[in-house]
This record gives C-alpha cells, sequence and structure tokens, in this order.
C-alpha cells in the first residue's frame, strides 16, 4: 500500500483555495486550501462537498470531520487566518494594503506552502478577486518560472461548480466560526450582545457597534478598524484615528504601544483625537 509520502510524489493533484469572512467587519478573513489526487476526484465527489454557504451549520461540521478523517491519507488541507487587527493594521498603516493584495498573498502563501511540501499538484481551482481573467494571468506569471507545471483556472464561484474548491471553502468557514465562537480576544466581551451576522448593512451589528463603543479604547480587537461602518461611527462621535507602524516610532526605547490609546484635546476643533498603535501581527 502507497504511503502518503509516495502519493504526493507520484500522483497527480488538484488544489482548491477558497476563502470565507471578506465582507463582514467583524472577526477574521480565513484563507483555506484543499489538495487531492485527481485519480480520487470521482470517489471524493460523492462526499458532497460544495459551497459552505450553501450548506447547514451542521453539514458542514460533519465534512470538516470527515476531512479531518481523511486528511494525510486522500486530501490534505490548511488555513490561514487574518485577524481583524491585522486587517485593520495593514490597510490603515502608512504604506497600507488593499483586501485584494492581502487576498492575493493568502492564497499565495497556501500554494507556497503545499508546493513545497512535495505534493505533485498539476492544478489549482480559485474563486477569483477582482476580475477574473486578470487574476489568473497574474498567476500564471507569478508562478511560470517556480512551478511552470500549474494551470490556474480562476471562476466566480468556483466554490459551486468544483468540489475541491468547496472542501476549502469548507475548511475557511468552519474555522472562521470556531474563531468566533471561541472568543479569541483580549478584552472579556459580553456576548449576550447579539452582534447579528457581523456584515456592515445587518442592523444588528451596526447596533452592538454602536453598543460596545468605548470612549477611550475604541472597540474589541475583533472589530475591523479599515471597514467604513468602524469609520462612520468615529465621525459621528467626531473622533478622529490615526493608525502607525512601530517604524514610526523616534525613540527606539519605548515600550510597544500595542492597542493603547492616547487621548488629547485637540487645539483646532475642540473633540478628541485618538492615536492608537497597533502593532503587525504576523507577515504572509
Amino acid at each position: 500500500m502507497a504511503t502518503f509520502e509516495n502519493k504526493k510524489k507520484n500522483l497527480d493533484w488538484v488544489m482548491g483555495i477558497d476563502e470565507a469572512g471578506r465582507g463582514p467587519v467583524l472577526g477574521p478573513m480565513v484563507y483555506g486550501c484543499c489538495v487531492w489526487p485527481i485519480q480520487y476526484e470521482p470517489e471524493l465527489k460523492l462526499e458532497g462537498f460544495n459551497d459552505s454557504k450553501q450548506l447547514t451549520e451542521q453539514k458542514r461540521d460533519q465534512l470538516y470531520a470527515r476531512m479531518e478523517e481523511l486528511k494525510n491519507d486522500k486530501l490534505y488541507f490548511e488555513v490561514r487566518i487574518l485577524s481583524a487587527e491585522f486587517l485593520s493594521n495593514r490597510m490603515l498603516a502608512k504604506n497600507r494594503d488593499s483586501l485584494n493584495e492581502l487576498s492575493f498573498n493568502a492564497a499565495y502563501s497556501l500554494i507556497d506552502s503545499v508546493m513545497s511540501q512535495g505534493f505533485n499538484v498539476t492544478q489549482v481551482f480559485l474563486d477569483t478577486v477582482g476580475k477574473e481573467e486578470t487574476y489568473q494571468a497574474k498567476l500564471y506569471q507569478d508562478y511560470k518560472y517556480t512551478y511552470p507545471q500549474l494551470k490556474f483556472t480562476v471562476s466566480s464561484k468556483a466554490d459551486a461548480k468544483f468540489p475541491v474548491v468547496g472542501a476549502a471553502s469548507i475548511c475557511a468557514k468552519v474555522t472562521r466560526d470556531l474563531q468566533i465562537t471561541n472568543n479569541d480576544m483580549r478584552e472579556p466581551l459580553d456576548l449576550s450582545k447579539a452582534t447579528g451576522s457581523g456584515y456592515p448593512s445587518d442592523p444588528n451589528t451596526k447596533k452592538w457597534l454602536q453598543e460596545v463603543f468605548d470612549p477611550v479604547f475604541g472597540f474589541p480587537s475583533n472589530v475591523r478598524y479599515s471597514w467604513s461602518t468602524v469609520d462612520n461611527i468615529f465621525n459621528e462621535k467626531k473622533l478622529q484615528v490615526n493608525f502607525f507602524d512601530e517604524s514610526d516610532k523616534k525613540d527606539k526605547n519605548q515600550k510597544s504601544l500595542t492597542q493603547m490609546v492616547s487621548q488629547k484635546k485637540s487645539e483646532t476643533n475642540g473633540y478628541y483625537s485618538k492615536k492608537i498603535g497597533i502593532t503587525r501581527n504576523f507577515d504572509l
């Protein structure tokens, strides 16, 4: 019987990549990938992998548990968790990154990780970020020398079209839900207050943001400061938020200001101006 290491090298594999939580103002954005041998695809299709948004929470959990059983035998998967704090930091820093750039980096990180482990991947299917043809051309250009054997297919709603992308979607969604459920934050949070769906257009989410807002510390660390919904609240409160990198500090001996807030009265407009320093959590 072939070992998993032999399968990695001797079989042709297909990879799917998808994300969960791109749009919400709350919680992380999670990218997931799944790979499996092309010859196993007819069998694995029968498991029912599909767009995670089309599945019930119970069905997603069941399929994720099944993937855990099959991992390192008939398939393999990984995730990248981009916390709300990380997104805020990168999107509001002096040398800022767009959400699309952060999405590209997460996808590239997954591709590089899988390839570095010796998987003989020949096909990669991805849900699109921006225009399909632009993203696909970018992938071919960026990998034509390092992994010229890779054939990329970028498509809208790829998670509903390709089961391997559906499996990646499930990995990402279940991981994001667990992160939110476990409430992995530094601050104590009253979970009795309904957060709603987490999407900016949700009235319950908007109400929750108003309720948890603190005039000194702003929002909990699961809130994306880079979203316009949050910016609008600061404008309503007549508060200005300035983000800065650790590289902006003049005094090298100065202690880290991670999530510390300094407040001083503005001389020009009579309201409070805040400076919030958020250090970089990690690099993809």
